[in-house]
C-alpha cells in the first residue's frame, strides 16, 4: 500500500505540472465505519447523505425500507462515471443502510463530484446530487471543556482542548448552555476561548459541538456530537457573601466572609488579583480552612 501511495504521489506530481487534477489525498489504512451516532447526525440531510472525518476518507449512504439492489455512480468534472461497490447494513427499524466508501484514489478535494444513485430494478434514478468533500466535514466533538471564572462577575470563561481535533480548516464551535435562571441557551463562536454571560451563585451546565467553517451555502458542513457535560458554579461578588479581609502586619492578609449564605458545609474558593504595580495574575485560593485567605509567597507561620 505504501509503495502505491508513493507512485500515485509521483504520478499527481506530473499530472499537476499539466493542470490536469487540482488536488487529491492518499493515505493507507484508513478505517472505513460508519456508526448510529453518524446516521443520526446528519439524518435531515440530503440524500445520499455524505460526510468526511479527515478529508482522506469520504463516505456517502442512503437509508431505503427495501433491500433491492442499487448502483451508486459517480463522477468528476475531469473524469469519467465510476461505481462504487456497496455495504449493505440492517438497522433496528428494518431497514436497510446502503453505504459506498469511497477509495482513497477518488477522493479529490476543491473539485465538485456528481453523485447518481439508480434503482436497479426499475432503471431508475433515485437520488442525484453534486458534493465537494471539504464541505462535508464531520469532526469528532471537542476532548475537553474546562470552565474558569475571570475578573468580570457573571462572566464564566469556557475554553475548548482541540488538540485532538482533525487538523482540518477553519472550525466554529457550538455552545449549549443552562441554569436554573437563564434556562436552556446555545451560541455559536469562531474560537475556542471565549466568556459566557451567566448568573452569579448559580450551577452552570455546558456542553459543546465543532464543524468545519464553510463557504458553501448548500453545504455548509456538519456539527459534531455534543461533548460530555461539565458543571461549574458560578462565582460571586465580593459584596454578595459580606467579604471583609484586613492585615495588622503588612505581611499576613485574612479574608471573612458570610458562609451560612451557600450552606457551610460547601468547599469555597476564593479568588484575586495582585496589584497592578505587580505582575498581573490571577490566583485561587483553597485553604482547608474555608475563611482564611494567606497570599502565595508570603511567610505563612503565625
Amino acid at each position: 500500500m505504501i509503495v502505491l501511495c508513493i507512485l500515485k504521489i509521483f504520478l499527481i506530481s506530473l499530472c499537476m505540472q499539466f493542470d490536469l487534477i487540482p488536488m487529491i489525498n492518499c493515505t493507507a489504512g484508513i478505517d472505513h465505519t460508519l456508526s448510529k451516532q453518524d446516521v443520526l447526525l446528519i439524518k435531515d440531510t440530503e440524500n445520499p447523505k455524505c460526510f468526511t472525518r479527515t478529508l482522506k476518507d469520504f463516505t456517502c449512504f442512503f437509508e431505503t425500507t427495501e433491500n433491492r439492489t442499487y448502483d451508486f455512480l459517480y463522477k468528476y468534472e475531469r473524469g469519467g462515471t465510476k461505481k462504487c461497490e456497496m455495504s449493505i447494513y440492517g438497522t433496528d427499524n428494518g431497514t436497510f443502510l446502503h453505504v459506498c466508501f469511497f477509495p482513497w484514489m477518488d477522493i479529490f478535494l476543491f473539485t465538485e463530484t456528481e453523485i447518481e444513485v439508480v434503482d436497479r430494478t426499475k432503471n431508475t434514478s433515485l437520488y442525484n446530487r453534486t458534493v465537494s468533500v471539504e464541505d462535508l466535514c464531520l469532526l469528532e466533538p471537542p476532548f475537553n471543556v474546562s470552565l474558569q471564572p475571570n475578573d468580570i462577575v457573571g462572566k464564566l470563561s469556557v475554553f475548548l482542548d482541540t488538540v485532538k481535533l482533525s487538523p482540518i480548516r477553519p472550525k466554529e464551535y457550538r455552545i449549549r448552555y443552562s441554569s436554573v435562571t437563564l434556562g436552556e441557551k446555545t451560541v455559536e463562536v469562531r474560537k475556542n476561548s471565549f466568556q459566557l454571560p451567566v448568573v452569579p451563585g448559580e450551577e452552570v451546565e455546558v456542553q459543546a459541538s465543532v464543524k468545519c467553517v464553510s463557504d458553501s451555502k448548500t453545504h455548509p458542513g456538519h456539527w459534531s456530537a455534543w461533548s460530555k457535560p461539565v458543571v461549574a458554579t458560578v462565582p460571586k461578588s465580593a459584596d454578595k457573601i459580606s467579604l471583609v479581609c484586613f492585615t495588622s502586619d503588612l505581611q499576613h492578609v485574612t479574608c471573612l466572609w458570610n458562609s451560612t449564605k451557600n450552606g457551610a458545609e460547601n468547599e469555597y474558593k476564593l479568588f484575586y488579583k495582585m496589584s497592578v504595580r505587580l505582575k498581573q495574575q490571577s490566583e485561587t485560593c483553597q485553604r482547608p480552612v474555608p475563611n482564611l485567605k494567606v497570599h502565595p509567597g508570603w511567610d505563612s507561620n503565625p
